[in-house]
């Protein structure tokens, strides 16, 4: 059975306020919610860990190129 997080959730997932959830999701820099309980959106686990493993990547790789400009500015 798969488990559901709210924004309270959320939150203390990201070391954030359940406002700035709303604000995060908003930007497009959290998943849109699996399902609405009433008018309370729900992430599932699956679906937050498949997002920051792909932001993890996201980043890796930005990582990577800014120290490949840098070395090439510097040489």
């Amino acid at each position: 059975m798969k488990t559901y997080n709210g924004r309270l959730d959320l939150a203390r997932r990201y070391k954030t306020t359940d406002r700035n959830i709303d604000l995060l999701w908003r930007a497009g820099k959290l998943p849109p919610p699996d399902i609405y309980r009433g008018r309370s959106p729900l992430w599932s686990d699956e679906t937050l860990d498949e997002h920051d493993r792909d932001a993890a990547i996201a980043l890796s790789g930005k990582l990577k190129t800014t120290a490949a400009e840098h070395t090439e500015t510097t040489v």
